[in-house]
């Protein structure tokens, strides 16, 4: 009998475990980023740590990323979760889900290379309507990319990569 209860009590702590486990990698923590230092900290470690080359970028991208804040183009008041968006990625499609209001938006995508005065990257190209700027990233690591769409002015939109 007691070998019985310990053996039931074992089952009960690693299937909640396992459980845990599971759900803790793909929540999307919308607002991880509480103030504008911390994102522009995180935005210049990526920078320092960012993927260069187009094979690896292309095969990192593919997969689920969540935002986890969005810098504000013209200020520094970061209002921590205020959009909550998921990106699932695959070869040829991106879906962004809004998970405040449930609108999905499909759009093909490819990375294309840039070039200017001397200085080089890519950008994830999408046929996002308007601005491009939740989904067309500019700076890419291997659990991080930021970008806003190619406009300089516009929100930056920072995602995490999910379920590392």
């Amino acid at each position: 009998m007691y070998y019985l209860k310990l053996y039931i009590v074992l089952i009960v702590i690693l299937t909640s475990y396992a459980c845990g486990e599971s759900v803790e990698s793909n929540t999307l923590d919308c607002d991880k980023l509480q103030t504008w230092e911390e994102a522009d900290a995180l935005m210049l470690e990526v920078r320092e740590d960012a993927l260069t080359d187009s094979l690896t970028i292309v095969e990192n991208l593919i997969g689920e990323w969540g935002l986890i804040g969005v810098v504000p183009g013209w200020t520094n008041n970061l209002e921590p979760g205020e959009s909550c968006l998921r990106l699932t990625i695959t070869s040829d499609q991106i879906v962004l889900e809004d998970l405040s209001s449930g609108v999905l938006d499909t759009s093909g995508w490819t990375l294309t290379r840039w070039a200017v005065n001397g200085f080089t990257g890519f950008y994830l190209e999408t046929n996002e309507d308007v601005w491009n700027n939740r989904m067309g990233m500019e700076t890419f690591s291997e659990d991080l990319m930021f970008g806003t769409g190619r406009v300089d002015d516009a929100d930056t939109f920072i995602y995490e990569k999910l379920g590392l």
